[in-house]
């Protein structure tokens, strides 16, 4: 049967693409007492209450999601303490100072990401449209039990609705700035009823880009998506179910969100030491200087992202009559996305890269599940899967490109209409199984151990070759891609992963606990371009596996009647062999950090007085302190993509209106910080993410029965400008960074029949 969630964790808000926080949320109809509320999870894929997991966990039910207008996981995951999150085509998380954004397929993130218990493979599947969905929840820490080896940091459990057994039919329909467009629409219902049932929903989303592109004068940052998604649900018996899924989703006219900082111009070509080297500054002139906050930019090429995937599963349960239970879940996804992006930021053509990829992955899951027991309980299943990854890097160096930094015998300025280009082709072949069980013990009514173990095997081959693919005149494009003959590489690696895990109720929802958990991620290979002075060879084109031993304790409580949660965590984290992308300035290449180290703190509270039924108030906060520990030039320095501090507070409420019966009149804000970051090893100060607040508030009217709303929405609402995540290539002489949205507003209308 489908999971059951009561709403409690409100781990969210409203806001841009870099926007992180939380937001209490209220629900459609307005409560009759403040109380808050029991949720259970599935994240030990078993039911079970939230306060009673040893896990940090933050759950977002679909009140949630639709109160506080979230609409993609980025949106969602920025919400929860120590995780940033960012993007859309290619979603990054960094959850308590791990990132999992990824230069090349080689190198796949270290978060799991799972629809419905299908796992999506590859961050450029993490974020779409989120429609009909009836949580997610985010784990934090290694979850290397029951989800395997790519879940270093953390796991993202999206669960859509299933079919009911009742015709209904819902939709919304947002309109906002920049001729922002949404429409999603769902029906359920059964084919016949009692035994099969069909739930279809889809989504339709447009949106003009909010850069300027003042050179080819067009709109930069444009979004067009389209996707839907099935359920059939058959069952033949009460103790016997299938459920059939398949979706797809399309995305297109994504032509990039990056903001030139800086760029070669006639200033930088006069001043030392380009002068010296020998920079042609009239040249240059023609390109002005850069503004990197006025959201304008003057590609000569635009940046271009397209994607398209789609998948299917069919999930068998069958409740057996000694109580236990069977799961078999099969599963097909498919991906193709393509990416071209200016990488000089100017008007001239100095050079660009893309990256065209098909990926393709079978996984097989069966598990069976003891009865529930007053004393022992276990889980125990195997698992495996199968990808195949192709992969097209390429790049181009035009004219404008600054030769005089590669010496002799290249001239200073190339010819008009110079240009030379080269191609990385790749085939990644990827095979993982594995087996697992997990099992709780309850020694006394208050005192219980639980944990599991996991052993997997993964072994993975690649096939690679780079080489030019113009006619080469002056050979400037060996500066950034080596000519590789065809190269054939492989790795293996097997782990024993698992965790172990005290916890001691000291009254009715109040659990305090203790979690130790050892993860790891596999190796993997160099296959994006690669670059001098890199020797490649079978053996220097592998980088090894990670691990990871992370301890926590925490405290799960409902409080005062039911009118206060608090959940407070504290956690260390001991890296081995830790996977790192670093910047070469020409490329990206995957490291092997000796050490690092990450330790913080985590708290939640959400309070729903008594005395103020309708309102509710939300604070939270976390510390994390995340260091390299021996890594070469790197030591000592503060992880990629990690943010020291974190918070956010705000407040809903929600009371019947007067004027209008059966009708409520509701209102929610959010105020959300995030602290400074680097996004490279280096802590490079010119990349850096500097500190930021985000106000988003939302404010409408309802059907105290929930079949229809209207409301206005604003995120962003102080038109804070963010600088994000960015690349410096060549000693800084090129610079771009990822730009957020500034301030948005619209209408939304919703509608349930």
């Amino acid at each position: 049967m489908a999971s059951v969630y009561a709403r409690i964790a409100r781990s969210l808000g409203a806001t841009g693409s870099l926007a992180i926080g939380l937001l209490t949320t209220t629900a459609l109809i307005a409560p009759a007492s403040a109380e808050i509320e029991i949720v259970t999870v599935t994240a030990q894929k078993r039911v079970e209450n939230n306060v009673n997991v040893p896990i940090s966990i933050t759950v977002n039910t679909a009140a949630d999601l639709k109160n506080k207008n979230i609409g993609d996981l980025t949106e969602l995951g920025q919400k929860i303490p120590n995780v940033n999150a960012s993007g859309t085509f290619t979603g990054s998380f960094n959850i308590r100072g791990i990132a999992t954004s990824s230069a090349g397929s080689g190198f796949p993130p270290d978060v799991g990401v799972n629809v419905d218990e299908v796992y999506m493979g590859r961050d450029r599947a993490f974020d779409t449209v989120l429609s009909d969905v009836a949580s997610v929840e985010v784990l934090r820490g290694p979850q290397g039990t029951l989800y395997g080896k790519n879940t270093v940091a953390g796991v993202i459990n999206i669960t859509s609705n299933r079919p009911t057994n009742e015709y209904e039919a819902m939709g919304d329909i947002r309109y906002g700035n920049f001729d922002f467009l949404q429409a999603r629409a769902t029906v359920s219902g059964p084919i016949v009823e009692d035994k099969l049932l069909l739930r279809v929903t889809g989504s339709y989303q447009n949106r003009e880009g909010y850069l300027d592109n003042t050179y080819l004068n067009i709109k930069q940052n444009s979004l067009g998506s389209w996707g839907g998604r099935a359920m059939l649900v058959y069952m033949p018996t009460s103790d016997l179910n299938f459920e059939l899924r398949l979706d797809g989703y399309h995305e297109g006219d994504t032509a990039g969100m990056l903001e030139t900082v800086h760029t070669l111009d006639g200033a930088t070509c006069s001043s030392f030491p380009y002068n010296f080297l020998g920079c042609n500054a009239a040249y240059y002139s023609v390109v002005p200087s850069q503004n990197p906050l006025d959201r304008k930019v003057e590609d000569n090429t635009p940046y271009d992202q397209k994607r398209g995937m789609w998948g299917t599963s069919l999930k068998g349960e069958w409740n057996m009559a000694n109580g236990y239970s069977l799961t078999s879940i099969t599963a097909y996804r498919n991906l193709s996305s393509l990416q071209n992006a200016d990488q000089d930021g100017s008007r001239l053509d100095g050079f660009d890269t893309g990256r065209d990829e098909d990926f393709r992955r079978f996984s097989q899951e069966v598990r069976i599940e003891s009865p529930a027991g007053d004393r022992f309980s276990w889980l125990a299943g195997i698992y495996a899967d199968s990808e195949l990854d192709h992969n097209f890097y390429h790049i181009h160096v035009g004219q404008a490109f600054p030769t005089f930094l590669l010496g002799a015998p290249f001239p200073s300025l190339l010819p008009a209409g110079f240009s030379e280009a080269a191609a990385a082709v790749s085939t990644i072949q990827e095979d993982s199984a594995s087996a697992f069980v997990s099992g709780k013990y309850n020694i006394t009514d208050n005192l219980s151990i639980s944990g599991g173990m996991r052993y997997t095997s993964d072994h993975k081959s690649l096939v690679y070759q780079q080489s030019p693919t113009t006619p080469i005149a002056y050979g400037v494009i060996f500066a950034f891609a080596e000519n590789i003959p065809l190269t054939h590489a492989t790795t293996s690696a097997s782990e024993l992963t698992g965790d172990a895990n005290i916890s001691y109720t000291l009254a009715e929802n109040q659990v305090a606990y203790f979690r130790f958990a050892h993860g790891f991620k596999a190796g993997g290979f160099e296959s994006d371009i690669i670059s001098p002075p890199a020797v490649v060879t079978p053996s220097t084109i592998v980088f090894q596996p990670e691990y990871l031993n992370s301890y926590e304790v925490g405290f799960k409580s409902i409080l005062f009647d039911n009118q206060l949660s608090a959940n407070f965590a504290a956690f260390y984290y001991d890296f081995t062999n830790k996977q790192e992308q670093v910047n070469t300035g020409v490329s990206f290449l995957v490291s092997n950090a000796a050490s690092a180290t990450s330790k913080g703190v985590e708290l939640e509270l959400n309070w729903s007085p008594e005395i103020l039924p309708g309102f509710s108030a939300f604070a939270n906060f976390g510390y994390v302190d995340a260091k390299y520990g021996t890594f070469g030039a790197f030591t000592g320095k503060q992880l990629a993509g990690a943010s020291p501090y974190s918070a956010s507070w705000g407040a809903s409420y929600t009371t019947a209106f007067m004027p209008l019966s059966n009708t409520n009149f509701v209102i929610t804000t959010d105020w959300d910080y995030r602290d400074r970051a680097f996004t490279d090893p280096s802590d490079n100060p010119l990349i850096e993410v500097q500190s930021y607040m985000i106000i988003n508030a939302r404010i409408g009217f309802e059907d105290a029965d929930g079949n229809w709303g209207i409301y206005a929405w604003g995120r962003n609402l102080g038109d804070k400008t963010v600088l994000g995540g960015g690349v410096a290539v060549l000693n800084n002489i090129y610079i771009t960074r990822s730009i957020n949205s500034g301030r948005t507003f619209g209408l939304e209308l919703r509608g349930h029949i």
